[in-house]
């Protein structure tokens, strides 16, 4: 049987089809393995990507809640001001003065004025002047109603003191101008206050010394007033920013403040001598931190709640109203009158500010340092170097705390030395002897027995040395003195002596060791009055700290103890007992810094030091609030470099959310490493001494925490609201234009908008010469906004029509020009002041502007010619990547050199929007180009298929009568139209193929 086959052939067609179907099973089990493994790759690096956004959400979103509980601890309408009000007991009157030699028609927005009240307002208008001048200079958006305070209570205490001299006090008016976002403004408020001083000089014959105060910006006129000339030899500064302007805002910062240090220091190298005092306003001032306001140029620098007297904390504005502190400056400049009396010259009494130094220096000391005693130096320590007993009680005592209910007599306690030696034997010349009291009624109050007498049987000191002027006093009134034992070991007795009172008080007196240790994280004092420790491990960038004394004595629970912290020139104070001590550092490279707690013996108290979370959160808040824009306008760049196609352009806050990662802790990082070597003024701006990596990293976190919820709200808002805000404000364009309809206005933007975008941008070139730069930058995105309503309702209507499938479709756009609009936002609020400034000085004929901001409108607003085009945006693979990384490399430069200095930022994104300009114009004519191409092709392949078809055609007609032919002509149209179905089928897949 042939064609049967064997068992042999069986076997081994059998053994084939196995071989064959394992293999077969290899294969495919390979191949389901090779795709697994890339499925699990894939996934894997789904979940790490996902894993790492959440984490950069996470920390932004903590970084947010810091910043917000920050706001609330600096903004809280809650926390209770402890500044006294200033009351005025006549109506003021602001008298003005016409300026000689042109002034007024050179400056018609500026004026001066000087303060009146009562009958001196006749005076003021016969400009009748006899008292000594004061010139008040108002800081950024200030008026020269804000010397009031001062002027008021110098006239009071003129007339309560029967003093032969008072004051006259000159305001200048700038119009209210915002020095301190705009620097254009600083040159022409240095001549105008130059003119001003000499009217006033003229006013007094020229024969006197002319004090200046300066607030805020106000100041730098004042110092920089005397840069070239000598106008002034005593200059008050209040919240000023010397060390460098809070926001550069335009370069005529940078070259103010330049040409002011150079000739300020050249006049200090001369003989003549011009005394600068710098005071900040404390915690509460978040627009000029403490440390702006220090200067090696500055003779004395120091804050309100470090001046004895004042011992409060004021905002930026509360420090020219603050009762406290007016005071202090108002008995500064009586104490400061030379010989406190009036000269006479040519039939006219006058008074002057004394021009010697060293009687200046003691002065300012006395009231700004340490004052031990009285309102006034002159009255402070009255000759006491004998007594007489008879009327007088003398008390020797053994223990180092006495304490009386009553006393109906002038009473002297007497501390042996005997007691003051036994503690001091081990180390006597380091050791020291503090002294307090709680009387605080005599002035000199503390004394060195050198001789003594009996008399009807009592021991006291016949002859004393005043040791008052050593001490100092405290918050709640009580007085201390800290001496050296090598001082008064030449004394028999150390002698208090306080006067007769109702009230009860006590005297301690302890010897200690001048140590600082560092501060323990809890104590408890027994018997002790001072303790004196170190700061310095507790000298953090963002911490704030907290110390407690808990006490169970309700008796304690009162002001008998008080706790100093001291910082540089920075000092704070708190009743230990009843509040707790907040420590702020000022000066994070300095290590001087320590904590001085005088509690009463008498009382068992827990100290404790703790983190103060809200505080070190407002911390944070003041310090690094000034350089986000930078970082916020880095998000918005870097956030570009991922929208590596245009279907990552559906919507941006979604892209955030999807790279919280790498547009966080990365460019964190890549900033930090690039600040170690590129040239910056990081370390100036931050007070650091060396980069740290993790500010950066924790900037970009508020920053992208900032644009997620702005854009993420903005969008949100457009679809809601979208339609709704649309028609409000083409109805609102309708009104203003005449009372055109709606649908007019609506079309005519439609059309301007899609067809003829250059002449929006003629439009906004024209406005910004005509007006200035930031009002075009301003009216710009406007239009953009309004433009976005457009699109938005334009997509809506399209999608209902079908002319649109997929929404990602129509959001592509849109969120493509959200983005575009973020970044402009951020130019127009940069040059908001200029804006400012023009409608100020709107009514005064000024001229165009020819500032910062007209550069950059005139770079910026003929971008819209291109970017407004309805071809826009359009994605070209190889010019978008180019696109993108100069987004990222603007990204990170912005951080490097626009943190400070914020018109940078200006120029960064308008040389983007440029480079985007016309990457989009080039893509576009690409496009043109290639749809040129296809469109030739096409014919070509149509003339092709014709020739191949009509030779064989079904009625077999020769191809010569082709031409002639119309039936031939008629069928041929019908097959290409037939093959053209096909290519446009295939068109779609051979795209998504590549």
């Amino acid at each position: 049987m042939e064609g049967v086959p064997g068992k042999q052939e069986l076997k081994q067609k059998r053994t084939l089809v196995e071989y064959c179907f394992g293999k077969f099973l290899i294969l495919c089990t390979w191949e389901l393995a090779a795709d697994m493994e890339e499925s699990i790759s894939s996934l894997s690096d789904k979940i790490s990507k996902t894993v790492l956004n959440i984490f950069a959400i996470a920390l932004a979103s903590g970084v947010a809640l810091v910043f917000l509980f920050g706001f609330h601890n600096y903004y809280d309408p809650s926390m209770k001001s402890s500044c006294g009000m200033t009351w005025m007991y006549e109506f003021p009157h602001f008298v003005k003065i016409p300026l000689k030699n042109g002034g007024d028609e050179k400056y018609p927005m500026y004026g001066l004025y000087m303060y009146a009240e009562g009958r001196l307002v006749e005076k003021a208008r016969r400009q009748e002047y006899h008292g000594i001048p004061v010139l008040f200079l108002p800081g950024n958006a200030g008026s020269y109603k804000q010397a009031r305070s001062f002027a008021s209570i110098a006239l009071y205490k003129a007339i309560d003191m029967h003093t032969p001299f008072h004051f006259d006090f000159f305001s200048v008016d700038f119009n209210e101008e915002m020095s301190g976002l705009y620097g254009y403004v600083l040159s022409r408020q240095l001549d105008y206050t130059r003119l001003a001083i000499d009217r006033i000089m003229h006013l007094y014959e020229d024969f006197h010394h002319i004090v200046i105060i300066g607030h805020s910006m106000g100041g730098i006129i004042a110092k920089t007033v005397n840069a070239d000339e000598i106008k002034s030899h005593l200059v008050f500064t209040l919240a000023t920013p010397h060390a460098h302007p809070v926001a550069i805002f335009d370069p005529e910062f940078d070259v103010f403040y330049h040409r002011s240090d150079a000739n300020f220091t050249k006049i200090q190298e001369t003989d003549q001598k011009v005394t600068v005092v710098s005071i900040a306003g404390g915690d509460k001032d978040i627009l000029v931190l403490d440390k702006l306001t220090q200067s090696t140029q500055n003779d004395f620098q120091t804050s309100v709640p470090s001046i004895p007297g004042a011992w409060t904390t004021t905002d930026h504005l509360s420090i020219l109203w603050c009762n406290q502190f007016a005071l202090v400056i108002v008995r500064i400049l009586f104490d400061l009158v030379e010989n406190r009396k009036v000269y006479r010259k040519s039939d006219t009494e006058y008074a002057k500010i004394t021009t010697n130094t060293d009687h200046i220096n003691s002065v300012l000391s006395y009231h700004l340092y340490k004052r031990p005693s009285g309102k006034s130096i002159h009255t402070a320590f009255p000759v006491d170097s004998s007594t007489k007993p008879p009327k007088a009680r003398w008390d020797e005592i053994l223990v180092q705390s006495y304490c009386q209910s009553e006393s109906h007599q002038t009473t002297y306690i007497m501390y042996p030395m005997v007691i003051i030696r036994e503690k001091v034997e081990d180390n006597p010349e380091s050791s020291r002897i503090t002294v307090i009291t709680t009387s605080p009624k005599p002035k000199s109050w503390i004394f060195g027995c050198l001789e003594q007498d009996v008399a009807n049987g009592i021991r006291y000191c016949s002859k004393l040395d005043n040791l008052s002027p050593y001490g100092e006093i405290f918050p709640n009134w009580q007085k201390a003195v800290t001496l050296e034992y090598g001082r008064i070991r030449k004394y028999s007795h150390l002698v208090v002596k306080t006067f007769a009172s109702d009230f009860p008080f006590c005297t301690h007196l302890e010897v200690n060791q001048p140590e600082n240790y560092p501060l323990p994280p809890t104590f408890r004092t027994e018997n002790k009055i001072v303790f004196n420790y170190s700061l310095s491990h507790l000298n953090r960038r963002f911490t704030a700290w907290k110390i407690d004394a808990t006490t169970e004595d309700d008796k304690c629970k009162n002001e008998s103890s008080v706790a100093f912290f001291k910082h540089n020139n920075y000092l704070t104070h708190s009743f230990m007992g009843n509040e707790s001590l907040i420590v702020r550092f000022t000066n994070w490279s300095s290590q001087d810094a320590h904590v001085v707690m005088y509690m009463n013996p008498n009382c068992n108290y827990n100290v404790s030091v703790r983190i103060a979370y809200l505080e070190t959160a407002g911390q944070i808040f003041r310090t690094y609030i000034w350089i986000l824009p930078a970082y916020i306008t880095s998000v918005i760049l870097i956030s570009l470099f991922f929208q590596k196609h245009h279907e990552d352009w559906h919507n941006f806050h979604l892209l955030l959310l999807k790279n919280a990662f790498n547009l966080t802790v990365i460019p964190g990082l890549v900033v930090g490493a690039l600040l170690t070597f590129i040239p910056s003024d990081y370390l100036k701006i931050m007070d650091a001494a060396e980069v740290s990596l993790f500010l950066p990293i924790f900037c970009y976190l508020a920053a992208y925490a900032t644009v997620f919820l702005i854009t993420a709200g903005g969008w949100y808002l457009l679809v809601g609201s979208g339609n709704a805000l649309h028609a409000i404000v083409m109805k609102y364009l309708s009104k203003r234009l005449g009372s055109i309809p709606n649908r007019v206005t609506d079309y005519a933007l439609e059309v301007t908008f899609a067809k003829f975008p250059i002449i929006i941008a003629v439009l906004l070139i024209s406005l910004s010469t005509a007006t200035c730069g930031g009002l075009g930058i301003l009216a710009g995105f406007l239009l953009y906004v309004i433009k976005i309503f457009k699109m938005y309702e334009d997509m809506l209507e399209d999608l209902i029509k079908g002319k649109i499938k997929d929404v990602k479709e129509g959001l592509s756009p849109l969120n493509f020009h959200q983005t575009i609009v973020s970044l402009w936002f951020v130019v127009a609020m940069l040059n908001l002041p200029s804006v400012i400034f023009w409608v100020r000085n709107f009514g005064y004929g000024e001229s165009p502007q020819w500032d910062m901001s007209l550069y950059i409108s005139l770079m910026l607003t003929p971008v819209v010619a291109i970017l407004w085009q309805d071809f826009v945006p359009k994605y070209n693979e190889n010019i978008w990547i180019i696109q993108r990384y100069l987004s990222y490399v603007n990204g990170v430069l912005v951080c490097i050199w626009g943190t400070h200095r914020l018109y940078i930022i200006s120029f960064f994104i308008t040389l983007y929007l440029i480079t985007l300009a016309f990457t989009q114009l080039f893509s576009s004519l690409l496009d043109l180009a290639s749809k040129s191409e296809n469109a030739q092709g096409s014919i070509d392949n149509s003339n092709a298929i014709t020739e191949e078809i009509l030779p064989e055609g079904e009625d077999g007609i020769p191809n010569d009568s082709v031409e002639s032919g119309n039936d031939v002509g008629t069928e041929t149209e019908q097959v290409v139209s037939e093959q053209e179905p096909e290519n446009s089928e295939k068109l779609p897949e051979q795209k998504k193929n590549e």
